[in-house]
């Protein structure tokens, strides 16, 4: 049976599992990756991988938050800059669309997410209610941000913003070559 841990060791433990999962699975993918290869790298043993995670798959959803934390973060301060330089609709639409492009292009964490296989095999571990979580939060957030627009008389009134959240779905998508 594994050993309990300390707070400061979970914490060291966590992020040794946070950074070798996201340079494993970036490298081999999920699929590929497998639990010994994980706990090895995070300096446990793979019983005490189970202690933390659930799955490698829950493992990859937990960096995937943190990862799409940081990175709509980083979307909202530069569309805030565009914001108060002036920009008008269309340039804040065009720049968080072309956000989105640029991040699948440059973050092979991301393109874990437009792999069909890694995806299905994903959503079979983790399971689609989950995925479904994710994409509503994603509206959420792109439709807080028109909200927002609007509040500020950037964006028609009448738009409404959860309609534009689904334009913004499917555009993710279409990037990450998913069926709607």
């Amino acid at each position: 049976m594994p050993r309990a841990f300390n707070p400061e060791e979970r914490e060291r433990i966590l992020a040794r599992l946070h950074e070798t999962g996201r340079a494993l699975f970036e490298r081999q993918g999920v699929r590929k990756t497998n639990v010994a290869d994980l706990a090895a790298a995070a300096g446990i043993g793979k019983g005490s991988f189970y202690l933390f995670y659930p799955s490698k798959e829950a493992l990859f959803v937990a960096i995937s938050d943190e990862f799409e934390l940081r990175l709509k973060s980083a979307f909202t301060a530069e569309l805030e800059d565009l914001r108060r330089a002036g920009a008008d609709a269309r340039t804040l639409l065009r720049r968080y669309f072309q956000l989105q492009f640029e991040a699948f292009e440059r973050h092979p964490f991301l393109a874990l997410l437009g792999d069909r296989a890694e995806l299905e095999s994903l959503v079979r571990h983790v399971g689609p209610e989950r995925f479904e979580q994710e994409r509503n939060k994603d509206a959420e957030f792109f439709a807080g941000l028109i909200s927002s627009w609007q509040r500020e008389g950037i964006v028609d009134p009448g738009a409404n913003p959860l309609a534009v959240a689904a334009v913004s779905r499917a555009v993710r998508a279409l990037i990450q070559g998913r069926d709607l």
